[in-house]
């Protein structure tokens, strides 16, 4: 994860948050995730102007993408949609399967 702060002599600031931009997908459905991103809506929320530097793929999913991100309040200005790029899927565990796999590692040690 990459942040750039521009602090001016007027205090204003402006934060660059670039990296991915993907769906986390869960046994329940997929949320929107990338740390980049999640720390650009946090930054967004606290009043602070970040953007979002990133890339999509130009598909379903890239322009659902597109929208839950604007639904943040983050804008989409530097974000491109590239064609050639595959969506950004991430399939994570259930929380049940990491919480066996951390007991079966305490377990272990």
């Amino acid at each position: 994860m990459s942040i750039l702060i521009n602090h001016k002599p007027t205090n204003d600031i402006r934060v660059s948050c670039f990296g991915e931009v993907l769906w986390d997908c869960f046994d329940t459905g997929k949320r929107l995730g990338g740390a980049p991103l999640n720390m650009c809506v946090r930054i967004n929320s606290l009043g602070i102007k970040a953007d979002m530097i990133s890339a999509v793929g130009n598909d379903v999913l890239g322009n659902e993408l597109l929208g839950e991100i604007k639904d943040k309040n983050v804008s989409c200005d530097y974000i491109a949609v590239n064609d050639n790029k595959k969506p950004a899927l991430s399939k994570s565990r259930s929380i049940a399967v990491v919480q066996q796999v951390i007991t079966l590692l305490l377990m272990l040690l």
